[in-house]
């Protein structure tokens, strides 16, 4: 379960939406508005144990937005090839400003994405107004591109539309194509410039409180110019205006339907009076599946959405969240502690078993202690190191301990033979088919003075005859493995050859 909570500033007023999800479906939890200046009603959601994510939203006059494309086919520095696209497109000094990628999509021999620019002196802006709010911020996205989240959410089959949010402060349009955002607009002033209108036409008899409840009785399609001359002019303004921004939207011969959300209550017939120069431009009114409240509160609830997938981070390099970095600081100092407790615990173990290793050989060797006069019981360690420098000492090889080499050290011999290396690279293997290790002699109680005597049979496959008298010359010069000194049989036959030969003692003996 995860809760999100969106933030928008729709000035003079402050929105959230807190929403939780529960796998796959969400739930919203509260939707609250207070003015900027007694914020306290909205505070409560994050103030108050709020352990979820919280994110805020950027208005489209503060960003900008360019779709790009690049014919790319290796993808590897892809967002630093997007950037360099980037840079030379614009007159910002690009020390005062920040683009993301988003969106990043391959196709066959393309690579398309939406490059989101934002001035850093606007972010910081926005960071300082959150602060005083006491909003400490996950993340910090487009509020165009959470209205695009909102519709997804609620109408899923809806791929293409225009999307005007009515907000108080302005406007924002967007174009939907196929679930995703590609343009956006905004229109200043919103709202507050219609009823600002109103209250010029009606300041004689009206207070200023009373202006928003008499708009929602003021039908827009029966409205009468000559008694509400400002408030005809600001309407038509602002409607001519909508106009131009959802034609620019457009492609040649299609058309889209319309979503409204915000403060489309505000009057009666909003919609449809801003609609009625665009009837040949859009499609049949989409009919929205959603409550009055959450339309005006679209914007907060698709920043919260858009946090549950892959959503737009502009806070990044010295913007990066705080709360991030004392959680990463946290991490990392967590695994640091865990990484000593383990190097403890494995050197602990580590020692245990060295030692309880060593007392069990000195008990194995404890008659042999005894005889050089080694006390083990008082001083194991001590007496560990006793043995071994009367060991070294002693000329005398211990007869029971193997000299001649083992398998293993057979089979790593051949494996690493020189030759066997260069026959692989001419494409002709040596293919051991069958090898017999025999230990012929070796010391007994009746006989200590008798050497170890190894005997290795071995019968391989090679192609090439050339290889095979290669490979018999090498054994006959002998190494460290093969007693030249000793007899070296060969044999061919019909596919293969087979040979044997004797193992040289090592100098050291081998102390399994």
């Amino acid at each position: 379960m995860t809760q999100i909570l969106g933030l928008q500033f729709d000035r003079p007023f402050l929105r959230a939406a807190l929403l939780r999800k529960e796998r796959s479906e969400f739930k919203i939890c509260a939707l609250k508005s207070a003015p900027l200046t007694s914020p306290e009603n909205v505070k409560q959601l994050y103030r108050s144990k709020f352990k979820g994510r919280l994110a805020f939203g950027l208005s489209s006059k503060q960003l900008m937005i360019r779709f790009v494309e690049l014919n790319v086919q290796k993808t590897r520095h892809i967002e630093e090839a997007f950037m360099l696209r980037h840079e030379g497109t614009h007159f910002f000094n690009a020390d005062e400003i920040m683009t993301i990628p988003y969106g990043i999509k391959k196709r066959e021999k393309t690579v398309s994405a939406l490059l989101f620019t934002v001035s850093k002196e606007t972010l910081k802006t926005s960071l300082e107004e959150c602060d005083q709010l006491g909003a400490v911020l996950d993340s910090v996205s487009a509020n165009a591109l959470s209205l695009v989240h909102f519709v997804r959410w609620i109408a899923p089959s809806l791929k293409d539309a225009v999307i005007i949010d009515l907000g108080f402060q302005e406007w924002t349009a967007v174009s939907m194509e196929e679930g995703e955002l590609k343009k956006t607009h905004a229109i200043e002033h919103g709202t507050q410039k219609l009823l600002g209108a109103l209250w010029e036409d009606r300041k004689k008899i009206l207070l200023p409180k009373e202006v928003e409840g008499i708009a929602k009785q003021i039908d827009l399609l029966q409205i009468k110019p000559h008694l509400n001359p400002d408030l005809s002019s600001k309407l038509n303004q602002m409607r001519q205006e909508l106009a131009k921004i959802i034609f620019s939207f457009s492609r040649a011969g299609s058309v889209k339907p319309i979503v409204f959300t915000g403060h489309i209550d505000a009057f009666l017939h909003l919609k449809e009076f801003l609609l009625i120069s665009l009837k040949e431009s859009i499609s049949e009114e989409f009919s929205p599946p959603w409550s009055q409240e959450e339309q005006k509160y679209a914007i907060p609830i698709g920043l919260a959405i858009e946090q549950t997938e892959k959503p737009l981070q502009l806070l990044q390099k010295e913007f990066f969240p705080k709360k991030h970095w004392r959680k990463a600081g946290s991490y990392a100092l967590l695994l640091f502690l865990l990484s000593i407790f383990s190097s403890a615990c494995f050197t602990s173990s580590t020692v245990y078993e060295l030692k309880n290793r060593e007392q069990q050989i000195l008990e194995k060797l404890e008659p042999s202690l005894k005889r050089w006069g080694i006390k083990s019981h008082d001083n194991p360690h001590d007496a560990s190191l006793k043995w071994q420098k009367v060991v070294s000492e002693s000329r005398k090889e211990f007869p029971y301990i193997l000299q001649a080499p083992r398998v293993s050290e057979v089979l790593s011999w051949l494996s690493h033979h020189p030759l066997v290396g260069a026959f692989k690279k001419e494409d002709d293997s040596l293919e051991v088919s069958e090898m017999r290790y025999q230990l012929l002699e070796s010391p007994k109680i009746d006989a200590l003075n008798t050497r170890y005597l190894a005997k290795v049979d071995l019968r391989f496959i090679v192609k090439s005859p050339m290889n095979a008298r290669k490979f018999h010359e090498a054994l006959l010069k002998g190494d460290e493995i093969v007693d030249a000194n000793q007899e070296i049989t060969w044999e061919t036959l019909s596919d293969g050859y087979r040979v044997s030969f004797f193992l040289k003692n090592a100098k050291v003996p081998y102390v399994p």
